[in-house]
This record gives C-alpha cells, sequence and structure tokens, in this order.
C-alpha cells in the first residue's frame, strides 16, 4: 500500500474521531428547552439564566426591567432561560428589585421571588429569589413567599 493512502486513512480516521467527539459533545449540551416544567437541572438552568437576563437589564437600566421588553436581549447569550420565558415555562415577577446587582448570586438577603417554575403554584418546583438563589419549594410555601404582581 502506498505511503500517501495510509496518511490519508489515517487522517481521514482522525478527522471521523473527531467529528464524533464533537457530535457527542453537542448532544450532552442541554438542548432540549427547560424540561417541559420539569423540576431539575434544565429547569434550574433556566432559572438562572433568567436571573442573569434580569440583573444584567437591571444592571444596563439602573432599575429593575417592568415588562419583557426591559429584558433586552439574551437570547443569544442565555438560549435556556430566554426560551422558557417565551414559552411560559418560567414565570417573572417584572418589577422586582434584586437584593444585589453583582455577578454572584445568593448574595445579600434572599428577598422576594423574583421567578418560578410555571407549575409552582399547584404543584410546587424551583423558585429563583430576588438574590438570585434557587431553592425548591412546595406549594403552600410558594403561595406564602407571593411573587409580585408581573407588571407583564
Amino acid at each position: 500500500m502506498p505511503i500517501e493512502t495510509m496518511s490519508m486513512r489515517r487522517e481521514l480516521r482522525a478527522a471521523r474521531s473527531l467529528l464524533g467527539a464533537l457530535l457527542l459533545g453537542l448532544a450532552g449540551c442541554g438542548g432540549g428547552g427547560a424540561g417541559g416544567g420539569a423540576s431539575g437541572p434544565p429547569a434550574e438552568q433556566a432559572l438562572r439564566e433568567v436571573g442573569e437576563i434580569y440583573r444584567l437589564a437591571t444592571t444596563r437600566a439602573g432599575k429593575p426591567p417592568t415588562g419583557p421588553k426591559g429584558l433586552g436581549g439574551g437570547g443569544s447569550v442565555f438560549p435556556v432561560g430566554s426560551r422558557a420565558l417565551a414559552a411560559g415555562e418560567v414565570v417573572l415577577a417584572y418589577g422586582t428589585p434584586l437584593a444585589d446587582t453583582g455577578e454572584e448570586p445568593g448574595v445579600g438577603p434572599e428577598g422576594g421571588v423574583l421567578a418560578f417554575e410555571k407549575k409552582c403554584p399547584e404543584a410546587g418546583g424551583l423558585v429563583l429569589m430576588a438574590n438570585r438563589s434557587i431553592k425548591p419549594m412546595t406549594a403552600e410555601q410558594f403561595r406564602a413567599a407571593a411573587p409580585a404582581p408581573s407588571g407583564k
């Protein structure tokens, strides 16, 4: 077998391996939206991203956004959170002041409810607090926490 053919086969095998690794990596990168309302990592990621979108909008405007237009962009940087908001899987309490606008979530007092999974009022679920920490709540706990009315 000529050397050129052996070299070409090795390059082809390497290219196939690289392509396979890339495809496997992409398959594991959260391409399922916000999990259809199910609590867990996708819902948690959606809430984290919603918190960051809200933090950036608040920092940019100097005040909390009062509606969806106040959020600005963010869809390309935070696609899971943006899709969850657009689909209604996550509900955002517009106008809620953040406990802290620094990059690190969970700083400062917990404050009220900032965002939550749509199912929270009836079934409980994950809730994003005003300090951008995320915690599970039962439906009863959620109703007691009473998020601020939305400015939608």
